[in-house]
């Protein structure tokens, strides 16, 4: 079973380039936000931790998470493979998440990272406005945070001090692919698939892969 997971700064492409491998490999993308939004809708406990960690400004305590995860993977739309996307997000859920597939008999593939440094973030910001004006012009919602400046300042700062830490620790594994995130989506998605031929990870014949979809978010 393939596990890659998308690291990237908020504006970094993290989406476009999850669902351009969802399209070409086979793999399902797993949303670990989008999931927990839907959980909670029927998991009461589920549903007040979460209100009370967004009010706290805070995360659902790492435990609670893992073990969703855990349950999701044995989901049948995931046995072909998986990208998770939003997860791990601290140094301590990625050491869970390694102990959790050790236990399952499961190893994470690659954990790739879109490449940008701190002195980007006025550009990856840049992206944020652009994407909330592409969703209003699409007739989309936009999120509520971009274009928020204290908002994206508070977003960049919090990855840089807490998700940023997860690529050497997935580098010390030799498991880290860094894909250059300045480049186009399409360049950035050439040199993201080189990388995983290098591991032995390639796209599925032309005729197997799955539609394009045409309107993606792009730069998430």
């Amino acid at each position: 079973m393939k596990i890659l997971t998308v690291i990237a700064p908020p504006g970094g492409g993290k989406g476009t380039q999850a669902r351009k491998m969802e399209q070409a490999y086979g793999l399902k993308i797993l949303s670990v936000s989008d999931r927990l939004k839907e959980a909670k809708k029927y998991d009461s406990e589920l549903a007040r931790q979460f209100d009370e960690a967004k009010a706290a400004g805070t995360l659902i305590d790492d435990d609670v998470i893992i073990e969703k995860i855990r349950q999701w993977l044995d989901e049948p739309q995931y046995q072909d493979g998986v990208i998770l996307d939003g997860f791990p997000r601290t140094l301590g859920q990625a050491e869970g998440f390694d102990a959790m597939l050790t236990e399952k008999g499961l190893a994470l593939s690659a954990a790739i990272e879109l490449h940008f440094k701190p002195e980007d973030d006025e550009i990856l910001k840049q992206r944020q406005r652009g994407r909330r004006l592409q969703d209003i012009a699409a007739g989309r919602e936009p999120r509520k945070d971009d274009g928020n400046e204290e908002t994206m300042n508070r977003r960049m700062s919090v990855y840089w001090n807490e998700t940023a830490p997860i690529v050497p620790h997935y580098a010390k594994q030799g498991l880290a692919l860094e894909v250059d995130g300045k480049l186009s989506p399409d360049d950035g998605f050439a040199q993201l698939s080189s990388k995983l031929a290098g591991i032995g990870i390639n796209p599925l014949p032309a005729d197997n892969a799955k539609t394009p979809d045409n309107s993606p978010r792009a730069g998430k």
